[in-house]
């Protein structure tokens, strides 16, 4: 059998090296203690030299499995604190009664669009060896699968980062479905 060689090109989100994701497939949605998150992304990422916070308006937020969620946030921080390390960074975590939102706001990082973000995330994901942070690519790729919208955006001086997924269906993704219930006997 012949083996492919791959250009840069070529790697997709399916043959990035030395990643574990922490999923099992189809597993039901758990709540999330938002209170348990923020404590323990504090005390992860305190000797930061730029600050970090973190806010919520929510107690919980229902997501796949809690540490998958865990693993989707560390690698991103990962990412933000290396490429940005004496910037000011915020998390904020919501869920609504239709809507999960997870953001993240940079202040004062020299990134300045999402392509500039995936290149120099993809240079960082290379040369340090931790199985458990995904590429950037990898996480956008993921939650998409999950129905989240991975927005990436300049505003002035803020780099703003935001994952949201609505609860709601519309009818233009509905309109090809059909649902048959089924009689008990």
């Amino acid at each position: 059998m012949a083996h492919k060689n791959f250009s840069e090109k070529d790697v997709t989100v399916k043959s990035l090296p030395c990643s574990i994701i922490l999923q099992e497939g189809n597993i039901k949605e758990e709540r999330i203690d938002l209170n348990k998150t923020t404590d323990l992304f504090l005390n992860v990422f305190i000797r930061s030299e730029g600050s970090f916070t973190i806010e919520k308006t929510s107690e919980g937020i229902k997501f796949e499995s809690r540490e998958l969620f865990y693993q989707f946030i560390y690698s991103i921080l990962s990412y933000l604190f290396f490429l940005s390390p004496k910037s000011d960074i915020s998390l904020y975590m919501r869920e609504q009664s239709d809507e999960t939102t997870v953001s993240f706001l940079i202040n004062g990082m020299n990134i300045s669009s999402k392509k500039e973000l995936l290149v120099y995330s993809d240079k960082f994901f290379k040369s340090h060896g931790n199985v458990f942070i995904l590429d950037i690519n990898q996480v956008f790729y993921l939650l998409k699968q999950k129905g989240f919208r991975c927005k990436v955006v300049r505003d002035k001086d803020m780099f703003i980062i935001k994952l949201n997924k609505s609860k709601i269906q519309k009818n233009s993704d509905m309109k090809n479905v059909i649902s048959i219930k089924r009689e008990k006997r």
